[in-house]
C-alpha cells in the first residue's frame, strides 16, 4: 500500500480537458529524463516535444505495443528513433497474450503521468480519458520506475531500414508490404488536394504505388520552402511503411515533413 496523502495530484480529462497540454507540460520542463510507456503514440506534437527534449540533453526512452506500432501506420516510433530517440517495443509472449497496455511516464523521476489517456489525436479530441499528474511521492514513482525498467529490458529496439525500393517497380514494391522502407523513383503524377494532402504516383495506372503525405505535413513542407515544381517529372526519396490498401491498392501514408526528398 502506498499512501498519496502528501503527493501533489492534477487530474485532467478529455476530449477538452487538458489531458495532451499536460503531457506537453511536463515534458517540455524536463531537465534530465522521460521515460514513457504507453500502448499507442501517433501524435505529433507530443513526439515533436520528446524530440525537443532529446535535443535539451535529456535522456529520453520510449516504451510502446509492439503489435499497435507495426499494425498502425501512424505511429510514431520510427519517427522518434530516425531522430535519435531510444524506443523499444514490448510483444505478446508465445502464448499470443499479453499487449503493453500502460500509458504513464516518468519525468526526471520526480513526477508520473498516468491513466487512461493514450498520446492521439484521437484520445485528445474525441475520447473519454483521464490523466493524474502526481508529484513528491517517491515510493510511487519507484513502483512506476521498476515497471519502467522491467519493460524497457524485455522489448525489442526499433532498427532502422536502410532498404531502398523502387517504386517504379509494382511487384519490388509489393514485396516490402507491412516493413518501413525507402522507395526511390520517377514521379508521373502528383497533386495537392483541396483538403492539403500530398499524392505522389509513381506509375500510371490504379495498381501503382502512391505516397501520401496528410496536411499536417505538406504545411510544414511549405514552411520549409519545399520545391514542388520539382516534382514534375522528377524523382524522389520517400520513407514510411508499404501497406496494400483493399481499396487504394500499395500506398505509405505519412505525416512526416522528413520523409520525402527530391533526388537526381
Amino acid at each position: 500500500m502506498i499512501v498519496i496523502l502528501l503527493s501533489l495530484i492534477q487530474v485532467f480529462f478529455s476530449p477538452n480537458g487538458g489531458c495532451k497540454d499536460a503531457v506537453l507540460k511536463e515534458i517540455n520542463s524536463a531537465k534530465r529524463s522521460v521515460q514513457v510507456a504507453v500502448y499507442l503514440l501517433t501524435d505529433r506534437e507530443i513526439s515533436n516535444a520528446l524530440l525537443n527534449a532529446k535535443e535539451r540533453g535529456v535522456d529520453v526512452k520510449v516504451v510502446l505495443d509492439g503489435e499497435q506500432a507495426d499494425e498502425i501506420s501512424y505511429s510514431k516510433h520510427i519517427y522518434l528513433k530516425k531522430h535519435g530517440v531510444d524506443v523499444r517495443l514490448v510483444y505478446p509472449g508465445k502464448s499470443g497474450k499479453g499487449i503493453m497496455h500502460h500509458k504513464f511516464a516518468v519525468i526526471d523521476k520526480k513526477t508520473l503521468l498516468t491513466g487512461s489517456f493514450n498520446w492521439t489525436p484521437t484520445a485528445d479530441r474525441y475520447n473519454h480519458e483521464n490523466l493524474l499528474v502526481i508529484k513528491k511521492n517517491k515510493k510511487l514513482l519507484k513502483k512506476f520506475l521498476a515497471e519502467f525498467k522491467r519493460l524497457y529490458k524485455k522489448g525489442v529496439p526499433v532498427e532502422i531500414e536502410t532498404k531502398v525500393v523502387n517504386g517504379n517497380n509494382t511487384r519490388e514494391v509489393k514485396d516490402y508490404v507491412g516493413r518501413t522502407v525507402y522507395v526511390k523513383g520517377k514521379v508521373y503524377n502528383w497533386h495537392i488536394s483541396r483538403k492539403g494532402n500530398l499524392f505522389i504516383d509513381f506509375g500510371k495506372t490504379r495498381k501503382s504505388f502512391t505516397f501520401v503525405m496528410w496536411s499536417e505535413g505538406v504545411k510544414e513542407l511549405k514552411k520549409r520552402g519545399f520545391p514542388f515544381e520539382k516534382l514534375d517529372n522528377g524523382y524522389v526519396k520517400v520513407y514510411g511503411k508499404i501497406i496494400d490498401h483493399p481499396k487504394y491498392g500499395l500506398e505509405i501514408l505519412t505525416d512526416d515533413p522528413d520523409a520525402i526528398e527530391i533526388v537526381k
